[in-house]
């Protein structure tokens, strides 16, 4: 969502921070849900139901740091070398 979507739910961001934290998702406004476990659900939903059954992911644990350690990289430049050994897979 956008910001001017955001601000009509009556709970909304206040701040910047507050924004980047919650996110832009409407269920967490519209429900009124804690952003951080929310989020962590539907990571923890995309990667155990979505992710295995398109994909043959056979360790969701190093799945789930590999996607972690790209979360952490956005906007830089894609260093596989240094996320497969981050992640202690190989390139």
């Amino acid at each position: 969502m956008s910001r001017n979507e955001i601000v009509r739910f009556d709970r909304h961001p206040q701040s910047l921070g507050e924004t980047l934290v919650a996110g832009a998702y409407p269920r967490i406004f519209d429900r009124d849900l804690n952003p951080a476990d929310w989020l962590r659900s539907y990571v923890a939903t995309y990667i155990e139901r979505d992710v295995r059954t398109i994909s043959n992911v056979g360790d969701l644990p190093t799945f789930q740091r590999f996607v972690q350690l790209c979360a952490g990289r956005t906007a830089q430049l894609v260093n596989y070398s240094s996320l497969a050994d981050d992640c202690g897979i190989s390139q």
